[in-house]
C-alpha cells in the first residue's frame, strides 16, 4: 500500500503534463485536434466548442492534477476529482463505441480513460487510510 501512496503525486504530475499539453495543443490548433479524433463539423462554433471542451475542461483537470502533484495536502482531492472525471468520460465514450461505428482511436481513448479512473480509485483506497501529514 505504501508503494501506491508514493505513486499518487507522480501520477498526478504525469496527468498534469498530458492534460495541460493537450489544452495548449487545442488552443492553438483546434482543427488539427478535430481531424485527429475524426470530427468534421469545422466552423467558428466548432472552433469555440473544441477550445472550450477539449482545451478548457481538460486544462482545468490538468490544473487540478498539477496542484495534486505539487501540494501533498491536495493530492487526495486531485485523485478523487480525476477518478470521477475519467470515469464519466470513459463510460460515455465506451457507450458511444458500443453503439456507433467507432474508430480505433476512440476505443483506445475509452480504454485509457477507464484505466486512469481505475488507477485513481485504487490510489484513493490507499490514500484514505493515511493522514495528510504522512503524505508530506
Amino acid at each position: 500500500m505504501l508503494y501506491i501512496k508514493k505513486l499518487a503525486r507522480p501520477f498526478m504530475l504525469l496527468l498534469a503534463v498530458m492534460n495541460l499539453g493537450f489544452m495548449i495543443w487545442v488552443l492553438f490548433y483546434p482543427f488539427k485536434t478535430a481531424a485527429f479524433v475524426g470530427l468534421s463539423a469545422l466552423n467558428e462554433n466548432a472552433e469555440i466548442e473544441l477550445r472550450t471542451m477539449y482545451g478548457g475542461l481538460i486544462g482545468g483537470l490538468g490544473i487540478i492534477n498539477l496542484l495534486g502533484a505539487l501540494k501533498p495536502k491536495r493530492t487526495e482531492n486531485a485523485v478523487w476529482a480525476t477518478a470521477w472525471s475519467f470515469l464519466g468520460v470513459g463510460i460515455v465514450r465506451s457507450c458511444g463505441c458500443l453503439f456507433f461505428n467507432a474508430d480505433v482511436w476512440q476505443i483506445i481513448f475509452a480504454i485509457s480513460e477507464m484505466i486512469a479512473a481505475a488507477t485513481c480509485f485504487i490510489m484513493l483506497k490507499s490514500l484514505s487510510v493515511v493522514s495528510v501529514t504522512e503524505l508530506k
